[in-house]
């Protein structure tokens, strides 16, 4: 199964996920009434200056990753409209540059013959060397963000759950406490996989000779499985998003023509940034927001 399956898969799938660790010291979300207050303010500016805004604001509000996810999602959504301009023979570089956008199709090396067979595999269209540069950087520091955010909430999630589950309580009655609520969209879930609760009952029958070596053995055990699989603490679409942008990086990294995957960058990608919304805290009306200025700007209506 590869990637793209495997996300839709997950996008079919519920997930009930309990369990609370409280935010970071300076992130209280309620809402997404900041984000609907900047998206106003925002209504008459340009796609750039659209998407440079949503990323200040994201920046100053200090969501993990999330000003980066708009950043790739954005120049993969610019890709898309400059692709779908060449197929219907309506490429025009004068109209993207009146629009303060980026030339991204290296024209000159696009044929006929490509944008004819672009619907079938491999989907190949040819980038500038500048956009390509560009992309790949912005593939390199979002998922450097992702790996961050996994890294340091897993570590966050494993002090919390050592000193919960050490406590002087059986099993049972510390897993129905921690569990026993469900978490806001500002906290970090835990789900119990069965391989957390066979560690978990491990661990429980095991003699420790002082509270330091107990606290350190579950942490040390709880980390170890949230960095093996994220999904326990929620953090499942960022880690396969990582995966999914080392393969990209793998794909296009190497290519000195230029010649890519046009579906990978301008359709799958976006849709599966798309689905770290709820885990990154992104308002899904921004991504919106920014497909529809692109689509107006690129209109051949403009002409």
């Amino acid at each position: 199964m590869n990637f793209l399956d495997e996300a839709m898969k997950f996008a079919q799938q519920s997930h009930e996920m309990e369990g609370i660790v409280k935010p970071p010291e300076g992130l209280h979300l309620q809402g997404f009434e900041k984000d609907a207050e900047v998206l106003n303010k925002l209504k008459d500016a340009n796609t750039t200056q659209l998407i440079e805004g949503i990323k200040q604001h994201l920046e100053q509000e200090g969501r993990p990753g999330s000003a980066e996810v708009i950043d790739l999602r954005s120049k993969s959504m610019i890709l898309g409209k400059q692709i779908e301009m060449a197929i219907s023979g309506n490429f025009d570089p004068q109209l993207i540059e009146q629009a303060d956008l980026p030339i991204m199709l290296d024209m000159e090396h696009i044929t006929p013959e490509m944008l004819q067979n672009y619907t079938y595999a491999p989907h190949e269209i040819a980038i500038t060397p500048e956009f390509q540069t560009e992309f790949i950087g912005a593939c390199h520091t979002l998922k450097y963000r992702l790996d961050q955010h996994i890294n340091k909430t897993a570590n966050r999630a494993a002090d919390y759950y050592s000193n919960e589950l050490t406590r002087e309580r059986t099993l049972n009655e510390k897993l129905k406490e921690l569990f026993g609520a469900k978490p806001e969209p500002y906290e970090i879930p835990f789900v119990p996989t069965d391989r957390v609760m066979e560690k978990l009952r491990e661990l429980d029958s095991r003699k420790f000779y002082t509270r330091d070596e107990l606290v350190a053995t579950y942490r040390r055990e709880l980390l170890n499985l949230m960095k093996a699989n994220p999904a326990i603490i929620g953090l499942e679409g960022s880690a396969r998003d990582s995966k999914y942008l080392e393969e990209v990086l793998n794909t296009i990294g190497g290519k000195t023509k230029g010649l890519v995957n046009g579906q990978m960058l301008s359709e799958d990608m976006p849709f599966l940034l798309g689905m770290l919304n709820t885990e990154l805290q992104i308002y899904p009306e921004f991504s919106n927001a920014i497909y529809e200025s692109v689509g107006r700007e690129l209109s051949s209506e403009r002409k």
